[in-house]
């Protein structure tokens, strides 16, 4: 089992360069590995934010601490797995925490079909000639 000690350890192992792209497909094989294991939690948490690269730094920003710290959780296996797969041992997570971040959730029925028309301005014209209501 991997410690933090360990992450640590790789002042003389390889870092090979890579591609934002390369990250995120890799990323997202993970996300979607979590999520068939039953790890949904994670896997939820892991999509809230699309991951950027600067250097060798995974660059994540979550809506509150708590994410941030079930993630940090996570750190020794995820850093394991993207390092060896990127052949990068220089690779770690850079993580802030921005409360006013969070996504608004629709719950209404008018604040789902605003949230629709914001996607497709076309959804206006159906409910107008189907002559729908909310």
């Amino acid at each position: 089992m991997s410690t933090l000690d360990d992450l640590d350890d790789n002042e003389n192992k390889p870092k090979t360069k890579f591609t934002e792209a390369q990250f995120l497909k890799l990323w997202n094989v993970y996300v979607n590995k979590r999520e068939k294991n039953g790890e949904k939690i994670i896997a939820s948490i892991m999509n809230v934010d699309t991951p950027k690269i600067k250097e060798n730094n995974i660059l994540l920003t979550f809506p509150s601490a708590l994410m941030r710290d079930q993630l940090l959780k996570e750190r020794p296996k995820l850093l394991r797995d993207f390092r060896q797969k990127l052949n990068n041992y220089s690779l770690d997570f850079e993580i802030t925490v921005n409360e006013e971040h969070q996504k608004k959730f629709a719950y209404t029925p008018q604040e789902k079909y605003n949230k629709l028309l914001e996607k497709n301005k076309a959804l206006a014209k159906l409910q107008k000639i189907f002559k729908l209501d909310l």
